[in-house]
């Protein structure tokens, strides 16, 4: 009896030492398949684009993925007893949506301790390993991938109350290596980056410049954006949402032509634009008896940048499109593949579970047509 106790002993201790060890490891560092220069270009306009398989978003703090290949989506946190949420919660994948940006199928997004010490880590969706990248000396307030770097501004305050400096950095997440890149004015965020370009924005003026700060480019609108050769700007009323008139500038010729009307949202891909198009209201139920009002008739739409070959790219049924997508270009795009946020509500929890936001997903493929309506309920994962 007491050999048998011995060993039940020495078993259970052999196996907390192996639970404690692996604890322990070091997660590997995510490493990036090189692509080709060509690949990171759509018809000759660069995208700075590294492809995967996998799309990420955040609704209300709780972290999704979907895998456009098999058309499924799930909560990337492994914790089935964590409540996922951003406020009061020590979920690792508690995140928001500005403070996230991916890079293939690896995503880089900040944390903040319980010190409020903000680091910048990644999460490997195929591995699902999570690393540390650095500590940040001041506050994030968005962060961009383009090509295999993380451009990210930091805000740290002055001696004087109330006012803030900020600097611009650029990180290698093949080397590590860290720069700082100078756009000329200690006040000036990054707010987008695409095309070869990024957009600035300091005490509500936007202009651009290129990848190192440099060859300043200043906006004469807010309702503009520069994609390769081209300028596109757009009419927007302040009574609705939608685009009155799409507008495009070739820069090189300087002709401007109309190349769409009655907007409600657009993604600029290569040389082309897919949108949607505002409708009459349509009304249909859900298969959870839930009343849906579809604005823009499930048509998805595509027009060259140089006004020619409008047409309808494909149709969704039972589709009701109504949020904007992310303004990153790199962020909802997988290859061909586009993506399009549908509906995005509460689902209700089954006895003392938290509720969940539960985010749909289009995602349409610009050379075929085809398309993958990824709908996520997480208790239904």
């Amino acid at each position: 009896m007491k050999k048998s106790l011995w060993l039940i002993t020495l078993l259970a201790l052999c196996i907390l030492t192996c639970s404690c060890e692996q604890k322990q490891q070091r997660p590997e560092r995510p490493t990036h398949e090189k692509i080709t220069e060509s690949e990171l270009k759509v018809a000759g306009v660069e995208t700075g684009n590294v492809g995967g398989e996998y799309v990420f978003y955040a609704d209300n703090g709780i972290l999704l993925k979907y895998h456009i290949p098999t058309g499924t989506a799930a909560i990337v946190c492994p914790d089935p007893f964590c409540p996922h949420q951003r406020y009061g919660s020590s979920c690792q994948f508690a995140v928001e949506s500005r403070l996230m940006t991916s890079i293939g199928n690896v995503l880089y997004y900040t944390m903040v301790d319980q010190e409020r010490h903000q680091y910048i880590r990644s999460y490997d969706a195929d591995s699902m390993k999570v690393e540390e990248i650095r500590a940040t000396n001041g506050r994030l307030s968005r962060i961009f991938s383009y090509n295999y770097y993380l451009y990210f501004s930091e805000h740290l305050p002055t001696k004087v109350e109330g006012e803030f400096t900020t600097t611009a950095y650029r990180l290698d997440t093949q080397s590590g290596a860290l720069e700082v890149i100078d756009c000329g004015h200690p006040f000036a965020r990054m707010e987008l980056i695409e095309a070869g370009r990024i957009v600035w924005v300091d005490d509500l003026k936007y202009y651009s410049t290129d990848l190192d700060g440099d060859d300043w480019r200043i906006y004469e609108q807010n309702y503009c954006r520069e994609w390769g050769k081209y300028l596109l700007r757009w009419e927007m009323p302040t009574d609705k949402w939608t685009i009155d008139k799409m507008y495009c500038k070739d820069l090189t010729t300087g002709e401007e032509v109309l190349i769409a009307k009655d907007i409600a949202d657009f993604y600029v891909y290569g040389d082309k634009l897919l949108y949607f198009k505002y409708a009459p209201v349509r009304v249909w139920t859900d298969e959870n008896g839930v009343e849906i009002k579809d604005r823009y008739g499930g048509n998805v739409y595509v027009v060259n940048l140089d006004g020619t070959g409008d047409r309808l790219l494909c149709h969704v049924e039972d589709f009701a499109y109504v949020m904007p997508s992310p303004d990153r270009n790199n962020e909802f795009v997988c290859g061909d593949w586009v993506g399009f946020v549908s509906e995005s509500f509460h689902v209700s929890a089954p006895g003392d579970s938290p509720a969940f936001i539960a985010t749909n997903i289009l995602f349409v493929n610009v050379v075929t047509g085809e398309y993958r309506f990824i709908k996520c309920n997480p208790y239904e994962m």
